[in-house]
């Protein structure tokens, strides 16, 4: 093992590394992560003695101790802003080069003109009857007339109007498109498949240079010469077949399908680095906010409050004409206007207006009635939101609150768990309440969806049991696997627990027969060869810890597990467990409320190198709101809970309004904040949170953009005083298998039996 000190730079900042490096450039990324939040992916490390890109393959014994790192992102974007200066952008290329040229002279309209009258010239593509309907043929649209009827019902709307059915239509749509598009920040290999870096730009094919591709990327592999070219088409037709892209791909794309189903839409352009759609909602009377990489509406907040951007123009396009809708977007119009400076205010309006009286050429005068009336009415609205104290839009199914969530979207970051090298997403996800428990069970269409979502935003670990359902919740996740790709997915399941609901009983087996039996049963239900990480639910107090986890080492040495875990056990069954094989993680409750764990359980863990994934880290929906702003649903687990029921739950209120008040200092939600209160705990925490609705879900994902100092987390930790909250955190059917009791009798030698 060789310990070196590295300078990092980037940007104006230089950061002093320790690293051992024995360890691998992974990790050593990872620990640039926690100083400048550029997610490993996109980091590019540069030795500055030789100017050569650091790899895996890289000696990191023999490389210069002084490496600049940058963001291939931000290296991307500068590249192609210095390229192809007239041509069209697909993205927010154009935005960055606007707003590269506020410096310049504002009189120089005609270059802005110039630029703009493309976008107009690329919205026009949709109004193309062989592009909408090669659009519509890639669209399962009973499935979406289904799923918008049934919404609708949900609300209470059994009998929609045309218009109702046609927003309803056009939600699904959006949810749809979320799935079926691809991200890409560097494309994988088109020789082997894996991971590429940069290599810059290159000069287009006429293959490409047909569908609008002026600009190429071009990415090298670290594993075979082959690599990969990136166009950026520009033509929708063609992003119909490649479905993958960036920003300005999916908005492009997602445009089209709107106007393939007949919803009048606009291609909105966010000049600092941004793109996305509205469409005129019949059934609000307004235009609808609609982004489709985000799978958001009606949420124009988003930016500004949600990731904090600092807009300055955003412009929307469509075959009627060009209209800046920035105000829509900003409750902060007097900071916008100090950052508008490519054009005076007056010159921009009289350009849009130019522009958008040349798109109505022909135009008859009722028809430019009706949308010089409608444009009125739009400046009026936009005028009066200014103004508004509301930053929410209307309360729709499905919308996130942009000025109380962190709606940024986040790189969910990959940790190690425990020492023995199984790595998980840092947040998980806990499949239980999908089947029940918290609430009534979801379809299992609506359960896979969910699984699916979470997948595709970056969480990979997966937590369910055999208990679960009964074992319903594994065949859900079962079915779930089959879409996704196997070897990508952590699975975690636990044994140990078998019971009834009526009357209430719980029993727990740890004897060598059962833990077997458990295993075989559950891989047939997941479907699945092996399972990633496999608990003991709940100690056996009358079986040895030893035998149980004795028969779980051999299912490691069969590959039927890969690692092992316990669940609510004691400090003393932890060592002698870990003694007989390596224990990975401890499953057991941790959150703002029940913290009883930190004096005994986490010590023990972390001299043991064994990972912690707390299980209810929102308190059982608490910090929600559960109990205090909703109200429990009388099948629900926690409807009987000591601390949701009786004067109880009106204490704890107070514990809530707390946190509440300190949500708002952040600038966050009380669950985002309770949640990010838990993932600050350490790298070794892994929290499995659950839900029943992907917006929830987002919310949740949100909690890793919400940043604590460790001042903050004193502070959070404080507003909740443990002897203050009122109510045991076990209900009495689980009280006598906490790990306080979870001591198991010692394993006798051969010799004393």
């Amino acid at each position: 093992m060789v310990t070196r000190s590295f300078q990092v730079h980037h940007n104006d900042s230089t950061f002093g590394v320790d690293f051992d490096t024995d360890d691998g450039l992974e990790v050593f990324k990872l620990q640039l992560l926690s100083l400048t939040s550029i997610p490993p992916d996109e980091q590019k490390l540069i030795g500055m003695d030789e100017n050569r890109v650091v790899s895996d393959k890289s000696d990191l014994v023999a490389i210069s101790d002084k490496l600049r790192l940058v963001s291939i992102n931000e290296e991307q974007q500068e590249t192609s802003t210095a390229e192809n200066d007239e041509l069209l952008k697909p993205d927010e290329e154009l935005a960055r080069m606007l707003q590269a040229e506020e410096c310049a002279a504002p009189e120089d309209n005609g270059k802005v003109e110039g630029r703009l009258r493309t976008y107009v010239s690329q919205v026009l593509m949709y109004e193309d009857p062989q592009r909408q309907e090669a659009a519509r043929k890639t669209v399962p649209i009973e499935e979406l007339e289904e799923k918008a009827l049934v919404s609708l019902a949900k609300e209470g709307n059994s009998t929609p109007s045309k218009n109702e059915q046609d927003h309803a239509f056009l939600l699904q749509l959006l949810f749809w498109f979320k799935q079926s598009f691809r991200w890409v920040d560097a494309p994988p290999c088109d020789g082997c498949g894996k991971e590429t870096v940069s290599h810059g730009m290159a000069v287009a094919l006429p293959s490409e240079i047909q569908y609008g591709a002026s600009r190429v990327e071009i990415y090298g592999c670290n594993f075979c010469p082959i690599g990969s070219r990136f166009p950026r088409y520009n033509d929708p037709l063609k992003l119909l077949e490649t479905r993958r892209g960036r920003c300005g791909e999916w908005a492009n794309c997602f445009t089209l399908y709107c106007r393939a189903f007949g919803y009048e839409s606009r291609l909105i352009l966010d000049f600092t680095d941004h793109v996305w759609t509205e469409c005129f909602s019949q059934s609000l009377g307004r235009w609808l906010h609609l982004d489709p990489c985000e799978g958001v509406y009606d949420n124009p907040m988003l930016y500004e409050s949600g990731w904090n951007k600092k807009l300055t123009y955003v412009i929307a396009f469509t075959k009627d004409g060009v209209c800046d809708v920035t105000k829509r977007y900003t409750r902060k119009w007097h900071e916008v206007i100090s950052r508008r400076n490519i054009i005076t205010e007056t010159a921009l309006s009289a350009l849009l207006a130019n522009v958008t009286k040349d798109c109505r050429r022909g135009f008859t005068s009722q028809v430019l009635s009706v949308l010089e009336d409608r444009d009125e009415k739009e400046r009026q609205e936009l005028e009066r939101g200014l103004h508004s104290t509301d930053i929410a839009s209307t309360s729709l199914p499905g919308r996130l609150n942009g000025d109380k969530e962190k709606a940024v979207p986040v790189q969910i970051p990959r940790v190690k768990l425990g020492s023995q090298g199984f790595e998980v997403s840092k947040l998980g996800f806990g499949c239980m309440g999908l089947s029940g428990v918290y609430n009534s069970p979801v379809p299992d269409d609506d359960g896979i969806s969910i699984i699916k979502h979470a997948f595709s935003k970056g969480i990979t670990f997966f937590d369910t049991a055999d208990v679960y359902g009964p074992h319903l919740n594994e065949l859900l996740l079962g079915k779930a696997l089959k879409q996704l790709p196997r070897e990508k997915v952590q699975v975690a399941t636990k044994f140990g627990i078998t019971g009834r609901r009526d009357p209430p009983r719980i029993t727990v087996k740890g004897t060598p027969e059962y833990v077997r039996s458990c295993c075989e049963a559950s891989l047939n239900r997941l479907g699945v060869n092996y399972i990633d990480l496999y608990y003991q639910h709940r100690v056996d107090t009358t079986v040895p810890i030893e035998e149980t986890v004795g028969e779980l080492k051999k299912l490691v040495e069969e590959g039927k597990v890969k690692y092992i875990g316990l669940s609510e056990a004691s400090p003393d069954t932890i060592r002698r467990a870990h003694a007989v094989h390596p224990i990975t993680a401890l499953q057991i409750e941790w959150s703002l409320w029940t913290r009883d764990i930190e004096e005994e359980l986490i010590p023990v863990c972390r001299e043991l190198g064994i990972g912690i994934v707390p299980y209810s880290p929102l308190g059982r929906g608490f910090f929600g709101g559960r109990g205090v702003v909703e109200s429990v649903a009388p099948n629900s687990f926690v409807a009987n809970h000591p601390r949701f029921v009786g004067e109880n739950i009106d204490k704890n209120k107070n514990i809530y309004h707390r946190i509440e008040s300190l949500a708002k200092k952040h600038q966050t939600s009380p669950v985002q904040l309770a949640l990010s209160w838990v993932l600050h705990q350490g790298n070794d925490v892994v929290p499995i949170p659950g839900t029943t609705k992907i917006k929830n879900l987002d919310s949740n994902m949100g909690s890793l953009g919400v940043k604590l100092k460790v001042e903050d987390l004193k502070e959070i930790s404080d507003a909740v005083p443990i002897d203050q909250v009122a109510g045991d955190s076990n209900s009495g059917i689980l009280m006598q298998w906490q790990w306080k009791l979870a001591n198991t009798p010692p394993k006798h030698s051969k010799s004393e039996l």
